[in-house]
């Protein structure tokens, strides 16, 4: 978002006085509910979060910041969530799956592989690394490509290592398809593999130049505790419809944990809720998303993965406001509940209606304040232009609460209320 400069700031503290006077004259209105996207807490929780170092004596003051906005600035107050696009797949076989065979659904031929041995922290790698010249694809015809004959480009685990140390596991070999071998079925042979002892290898197909991509993203980037997360998924494609076959996911804690999503009749969007403990384990977590689909004759095979921020609802907006206007400057004064003491903030844009019925910026308002536990309120105070002519219906956009303490967003709603001050 653009903003005047900083020297433009016009409202501090000294201003309450003020402001006192004009809210008992204020009329009283409701947030609007939050629409999809939003991030808004429906209770708040206790907060397990460690605490927070003492804050310097300036942070300890009251503040207000506001400035005013031209009415052409551009301002986008929308925050959709990321919508990650995967062309590529991973599966989870065994040392023994090579001798028989291993099936690789494949859209385009080309495609670059990577095998990889898994090892337990407890493991050496050894030599389990599958060799180039021990490969053997079959294609789709039954034409038999024998090591360097199915490949086209090719790096061994020494030459990655030299390449990129530490950047790949150890034993890692990476080679790209031979055009030849075609796509659609393909099945992965290695010969001379140690079947002495089981061992798991983690296969990952990437295709870059594939038509298809398996689109994933969740309804909002930041959940609280307790919440349903709901993720949507949708076949991206240039050569038409692809019939879903399967779908399977998970959400996966930053300590391990997973919890498996429950996906609709259609396979097209999926729920799962978050547990009422969090953990202590920081980070963000992650949506992990299995798919299989068919496009006529040829199987599309895709894997996606997105991540979101969880945390726990330490204050929220309680949904009162008591808005009023004296002159140029305005004032929102917001209900704040809170699960404890701390440093809190809250800010948007106002919006006013202009003389040919659309909304336009007038100006941006910030406050923070020294919070205890309870029904507490923090007042936006906002500075309008000097000279514009818009004016009411106004709208709160880009509504936000934030602890400053612990850094955390609480609150984000795109259009968080529509009040006319001048109006009974």
């Amino acid at each position: 978002m653009k903003s005047q400069p900083f020297q433009n700031l016009v409202r501090w503290s000294t201003s309450l006085l003020l402001t006192a006077g004009l809210l008992t004259a204020g009329e009283d209105h409701n947030l609007l509910p939050p629409n999809q996207g939003d991030v808004a807490a429906t209770a708040v929780t206790r907060q397990t979060w460690k605490a927070a170092p003492a804050l310097p004596p300036t942070a300890r003051e009251k503040v207000h910041f506001s400035w005013p906005l031209a009415a052409d600035e551009s301002i986008d107050t929308q925050q959709p969530s990321h919508q990650t696009r995967s062309k590529s797949y991973r599966m989870l076989v065994e040392s023994a799956d090579f001798e028989k065979g291993i099936a690789l659904p494949l859209e385009t031929s080309r495609p670059l592989i990577k095998i990889s041995p898994q090892f337990s922290a407890d493991q050496l790698p050894g030599n389990y690394a599958v060799q180039p010249q021990d490969l053997m694809l079959v294609n789709k015809s039954g034409q038999v490509f024998r090591g360097a004959a199915g490949l086209d480009q090719l790096a061994a685990a020494e030459d990655l290592q030299r390449a990129h140390k530490n950047h790949f596991s150890p034993a890692t070999t990476i080679f790209k398809l031979a055009n030849a071998v075609g796509h659609q079925s393909v099945y992965l042979f290695a010969e001379n593999l140690d079947q002495g002892e089981p061992r798991r290898y983690v296969i990952q197909v990437f295709e870059k130049h594939a038509q298809i991509a398996l689109g994933l993203q969740s309804n909002s980037d930041t959940y609280f505790a307790g919440e349903d997360i709901l993720v949507n998924t949708t076949w991206i494609s240039e050569l038409g419809k692809v019939e879903t076959q399967s779908m399977s996911g998970a959400l996966i804690a930053p300590d391990g944990r997973r919890f498996d999503l429950n996906f609709d009749r259609g396979l097209q969007s999926a729920r799962v809720r978050l547990p009422q403990t969090l953990g202590a384990a920081a980070g963000l977590w992650r949506v992990e998303v299995q798919a299989v689909g068919r496009d006529g004759d040829t199987l599309i095979r895709r894997d996606a993965a997105t991540a979101i921020a969880v945390g726990e609802a330490g204050a929220r907006f309680s949904g009162d406001v008591v808005v009023a206007r004296d002159g140029d400057l305005l004032v929102a004064d917001l209900g704040i509940e809170t699960a404890g003491p701390g440093r809190y903030e809250a800010r948007a844009v106002l919006f006013g209606t202009d003389a040919e019925g659309g909304m336009v910026p007038l100006a941006v308002a910030h406050v923070a304040d020294l919070l205890d536990q309870g029904k507490q309120r923090l007042d936006l105070q906002f500075e309008l232009p000097a000279a514009t002519d818009a004016g009411a219906p106004y709208e709160l956009r880009d509504l936000r609460l934030i602890h400053q303490n612990a850094g955390k967003l609480l609150h984000r709603q795109g259009v968080g209320l529509r009040f006319d001050p001048d109006q009974p």
